[in-house]
């Protein structure tokens, strides 16, 4: 048996605290581990697989101290005992989109070779659910192997802690389960007098699951300052059994065992073994609308356009575009963007990506005043940076302008194609549109009517909101077994027309719907109380298939999930989402209920979901087919969907006041620290956008129509320029209208255009691009192509075409940006006072009081057993004192935003106190959970 001993940190930049706190950790946690790599040149450690850790260390220091920590960085990275990268940063997989999970290991591997020692092992300590096409993004990236916990389930129960795991291309890689966490013999040193027996045991346990002859345990938690070597406390042990190990040795092992491995199939959502938090989706709805607009800018506008920039003029905004991608990344941290952090961790969110959209905004305009010096002054000028042509009318600020762009262009616009409109409202008793693909009414309660002219369906009384009781907590949703479902189905609404003609039509609808005001925890049902739930829709309608939705929902209630919803009547509905470079086929519903075998519950460590689980995630779209007939509903930034009994439903607020609670039916056990969050009850108003493509699209028309949806047309107005040109079309080769273009950028190196995306066709696709480079995410070359090549179903290609900019003379110029860039889904926001509520506050307090009681009468009996070691008990004792901090915490985070400025610095101090004392009862009751077992 080779027992490989890997130590490692899971650094949680923000959780409960913010990154102003944990980064002050960081220097005295590289000085202790320097000093045991200098001690032992055979200690290895791994910096938890992201970039992020030494990024933010540097940071933290004076310029002199810097260059000294990078020195030393380089020395133990170069002598392989530090192990950095392969990402920046510990993303959430399943939230953020298609060219973040690349940018994320592309770049970390970039800033990890910087420093002499890649880690070329994909580690994924706790994730919550893994996308299916990580193996292939890894695979193209150079990274063969991948080491993870949450998301998997096997095959009828065969586990085994390695696995072949393929993507949907059929790229594969072997996988690693750390199948009792991954931090099984953390702190081994704490009871030097058990640390021989605690790794036996652990072996023990692990054997029945081993592929082979390898095990690998693993010495880390999260911000343990000072890492052990647990070869100080093993002196008894065979060294060529046991030794300090690291992944890459680990998995060539495994490579060399030659055994034949379980085979798992695609994305990683179950949460029966280890929660996954399908709850997280919808948590804090406000962040995940917030990252979709960064990206969107990033990916649709601003790579694009310096693509046009640098073929022009030769200018390249690239390093100005790697910063704004790190630090995109840094938010989709994984407890991050998945908004299950504390209040001030999520507040802090919100103001950062509002910085950053600040600072992308800026950028787009530095870039269209170089763009706009090669047109000529007065123009208006339409810019499609998508990869297909726009012949078209669309309306903006008052105007409708008729639009005919090549793909990847800009071009000026004929006058006598804008005219300016009347946008004035007029109330309609009734409202009908008609077009080639359906017809369209709107009902008086503004539900929708839509008949598929091709198949005769009929969609009756879609879209209208529908409310539930919510009292989960920010990782996962539960409702209440006699909850009353509310709907706005059947109440009055405003209707007012606000423009129509042969090729557009915009309709208003404003209403309410009464919804309990509360969860009642007295009485366990909600209140009888209700409040107004007040929400504006805009619906606009074209020659199309695509229906355009803008609503505004203002939400004073609490504790409750509101969903837009869509009532089918398909009698064999097919559930198809688009994830990061995939089309995925779906069930209604995840089981996470069936009993585990005894063997496998008894090695298993976290909380787990217990129930059946209806919230999925979803990127771009989510479509529900039957036989010819087909609905998609498109969202810019809403990541979950629910599929029951032939209804979808759309997660538009998941309300609640909790970061983790100890009970729920839905998980078996608390998922983090009970922190009180009322800012997580949304109480806002948030502006959403949703589409919807009405019938059976093929492929091309419905890639297009996605295209149309999320990246319209940017329009320019020149001001001052004294350019002559009227038309600019980057050189790109015609690619298929099926090929999903995720990324049109300039090269890493400079010498050209990179155009990736990938085949979402259940058939294989041509693409033609003659002299172009097939090259990997690394943008490394695999092969020329001489003419075309064949892209297999859900296959990533990234091609290169290498040109040379035309070095045009610059001149100066002077735009106005017409079209709405920067959004904050934020119209209103509900001060403290409105959101913290006393009554809470004063239940924590006895809770405080409690808490002290029963960590008192601990104390006093580890006292009276003094001559004993109760491993039990202090565990007990040190979940009691991380609880009492916890609520201690909760206090202090809502009497800071109430009391007056003079008094914040105190509480200040007191939150920096328990940040000081938190670490260690954390760190012991979770080396005592093993030792007690």
């Amino acid at each position: 048996m080779k027992i490989h001993l890997i130590c490692h940190t899971h650094w949680d930049r923000e959780w409960f605290f913010t990154a102003e706190y944990t980064n002050k950790l960081l220097p005295k946690f590289f000085e202790n581990l320097f000093d045991k790599m200098e001690r032992d040149r055979d200690y290895k450690f791994v910096l938890d697989g992201q970039i992020r850790i030494v990024m933010d260390y540097l940071n933290s220091l004076s310029e002199s101290e810097r260059e000294e920590a990078k020195d030393k960085l380089k020395k133990y990275a170069t002598r392989k005992q530090l192990f950095l990268g392969p990402y920046i940063a510990q993303i959430d997989w399943l939230i953020p989109g298609c060219e973040s999970t690349v940018r994320n290991i592309v770049l970390g591997c970039r800033y990890a070779e910087e420093f002499g020692n890649l880690m070329k092992v994909g580690w994924l300590p706790d994730n919550f659910g893994q996308c299916g096409q990580m193996p292939q993004i890894h695979r193209l990236s150079g990274i063969d192997y991948l080491a993870l916990w949450r998301g998997i389930e096997f095959s009828e129960d065969n586990v085994c802690t390695e696995f072949t795991w393929q993507s949907s291309d059929g790229s594969s890689l072997i996988g690693s389960w750390f199948i009792d966490s991954p931090r099984n013999i953390f702190k081994i040193g704490a009871i030097p007098e058990i640390a021989a027996e605690r790794i036996n045991k652990e072996v023990e346990k692990m054997r029945p699951f081993l592929s082979g002859e390898n095990v690998m345990l693993l010495d880390g938690y999260d911000q343990d300052i000072d890492p052990e070597n647990p070869m100080d406390y093993l002196t008894g042990f065979d060294k060529s059994e046991l030794k300090i190990s690291d992944p890459e040795i680990y998995f060539r092992n495994i490579g060399l065992q030659n055994n034949s491995l379980p085979l798992v199939e695609g994305e990683l959502l179950d949460g029966r073994y280890v929660s996954v938090f399908p709850g997280k989706l919808s948590s804090n709805v406000y962040l995940k609308l917030l990252n979709y607009n960064l990206e969107n800018i990033l990916t649709k506008k601003i790579e694009p356009i310096n693509a046009f920039v640098w073929n022009l003029f030769g200018s390249n905004f690239g390093d100005e575009i790697d910063d704004l991608w790190v630090e995109l990344i840094t938010l989709q941290i994984h407890d991050n963007i998945s908004g299950v952090s504390a209040d001030p961790v999520n507040l802090r969110m919100e103001d950062r990506y509002l910085e950053l959209l600040d600072v992308a905004e800026k950028l787009l305009e530095k870039m269209l005043t170089e763009l706009g010096g090669y047109f000529k002054r007065g123009s208006t000028i339409a810019i499609n940076t998508g990869t297909f042509p726009v012949n078209r009318r669309i309306i903006e600020n008052g105007r409708e302008y008729g639009l005919e762009l090549p793909p990847l262009s800009c071009c000026s616009i004929d006058k006598k194609k804008i005219k300016t409109i009347d946008l004035s409202e007029k109330e309609v008793s009734e409202f009908l549109w008609d077009n080639e693909f359906y017809s369209f009414r709107i009902n008086r309660d503004g539900t929708m009517r839509i008949k598929d002219k091709k198949t005769g369906r009929e969609y009756s009384n879609i879209g209208y909101f529908s409310d539930e009781a919510e009292v989960g907590d920010e990782y996962n949703h539960m409702g209440i077994d006699s909850g009353e479902v509310f709907s706005s189905s059947g109440n009055k609404t405003s209707i007012k027309l606000e423009y129509r003609n042969e090729h557009f039509a915009s309709i208003l609808l404003e209403g309410k719907m009464k919804i309990p005001g509360f969860y009642d925890e007295k009485n366990r049902m909600r209140s009888e109380e209700k409040n107004d739930l007040n929400y504006k829709l805009e619906i606009k309608l074209n020659r199309t298939r695509l229906i355009e939705i803008k609503m505004k929902i203002k939400n004073i209630s609490r504790d409750h999930k509101l969903s837009y919803t869509f009532p089918t009547g398909f009698k064999h509905p097919e559930v198809s989402a688009e994830m990061p470079f995939e089309i995925v086929q779906r069930k209604e519903y995840m089981d996470n209920s069936k009993p585990l075998p005894e063997n496998l519950e008894k090695i298993l460590a976290g909380a787990r979901e217990t129930g059946k689980e209806y919230e999925f995630p979803m990127k771009d779209f989510v479509s529900v087919k039957d036989e010819d007939d087909q609905l998609t509903v498109l969202t810019k930034g809403l990541v979950e969907y629910e599929f029951k009994n032939d209804w979808l439903y759309i997660t538009l607020i998941r309300a609640v006041n909790c970061l983790s609670k100890r009970e729920l039916n839905t998980r078996s056990s608390d998922a983090g620290p009970i922190i009180y969050t009322p800012y997580a009850q949304c109480l806002r108003e948030i502006e959403y956008e949703l589409g919807l493509i009405v019938g059976n699209a093929d492929e091309k028309e419905k890639i297009e129509l996605i295209q149309t949806f999320h990246n319209p047309p940017l329009l320019v107005e020149i001001e001052g320029s004294s350019g002559k040109g009227e038309k600019f079309e980057l050189n790109e080769s015609q690619l298929p209208g099926e090929f999903k273009v995720t990324a049109v950028k300039m090269a890493n190196d400079g010498s050209g255009i990179i155009v990736r995306g990938y085949n979402p066709k259940p058939e294989p696709l041509n693409l033609t691009a003659p002299g172009s480079e097939l090259v990997n995410l690394l943008e490394q070359n695999i092969k020329t192509i001489d003419d075309h090549i064949r892209v297999k179903p859900m296959e990533i290609i990234t091609i290169k075409k290498r040109m040379k900019s035309k070095k045009y003379e610059k001149i100066s110029s002077k735009i106005k940006i017409l079209s709405s860039i920067k959004k904050d889904s934020t119209i209103w926001k509900a001060s403290p006072e409105e959101t913290i509520e006393k009554k809470y506050l004063e239940k924590i307090r006895k809770l405080i009081l409690k808490a002290e009681r029963i960590l008192n009468k601990i104390k006093d009996e580890l006292k009276s057993g003094a001559d004993e070691k109760n491993y039990r008990l202090e565990l007990k004792l040190a979940n009691t004192e991380v609880a009492l901090m916890e609520l201690k915490l909760s206090a202090l985070y809502n009497q800071k935003l109430l009391v007056e400025e003079k008094l914040v610095k105190s509480i200040e101090e007191e939150i920096k106190k328990i940040f000081e004392e938190i670490w260690e009862p954390r760190m012991k009751r979770r080396y005592l959970g093993f030792v007690a077992d």
